[in-house]
């Protein structure tokens, strides 16, 4: 690289700015060498845009998964009451019995059309990820890794493997985010 002296050059840069701070003192030899400022237009077609959730329907999933929980919750606590037993004795690592009564309202929740099936669960957890993304396909995958983290977190509270039930409802998840991503794209 050769570095020089080039008087001319920087005399010429010199009235550039110069005539930039006062047009009036244009000559015409150097008018066509002034920088202009131009309007170029990006070349970006996709609007860039902020989904808003959807904050109406996150608060009826969450309202719903509310009345699903309490229900589950008296479940236990009746059956706990059956055996004289309540939920500080689950603290102390009590022999607690699932007793016929429990394990039926149990069935009837995980039924195909019980409130936790997998169809039923699966079905809120996509809906209230396409909520909180404003249903915004954009942040899929997102989403599909935030579900993921959260079965994965379920394992070690759990201890390791879940019940199937779990994994077809992960599976279910999974096929209704694909199946919402292909069809809006």
């Amino acid at each position: 690289m050769k570095i020089d002296n080039n008087i001319a050059g920087l005399q010429l840069i010199k009235k550039t700015n110069e005539n930039k701070k006062n047009p009036n003192n244009v000559d015409k030899e150097n008018k066509n060498n002034l920088l202009a400022d131009q309007y170029v237009p990006s070349k970006n077609e996709a609007p860039t845009t902020y989904s808003k959730p959807n904050w109406t329907s996150v608060e009826a999933l969450k309202e719903e998964s509310e009345k699903i929980y309490f229900q589950l919750r008296k479940i236990v606590q009746e059956l706990l009451e059956r055996q004289g037993h309540s939920f500080k004795d689950l603290q102390f690592n009590k022999d607690i019995k699932v007793d016929e009564i429990a394990q039926k309202e149990a069935a009837v929740l995980i039924s195909d059309d019980g409130e936790l099936s997998p169809e039923n669960v699966s079905s809120r957890l996509v809906d209230f990820a396409i909520s909180i993304s404003g249903g915004d396909t954009s942040k899929a995958e997102t989403l599909r890794n935030a579900i993921i983290e959260g079965f994965k977190e379920a394992e070690k509270i759990w201890g390791g493997t879940l019940p199937d039930i779990s994994y077809k409802t992960f599976d279910l998840a999974m096929e209704k985010l694909d199946n919402w991503i292909e069809n809006n794209k």
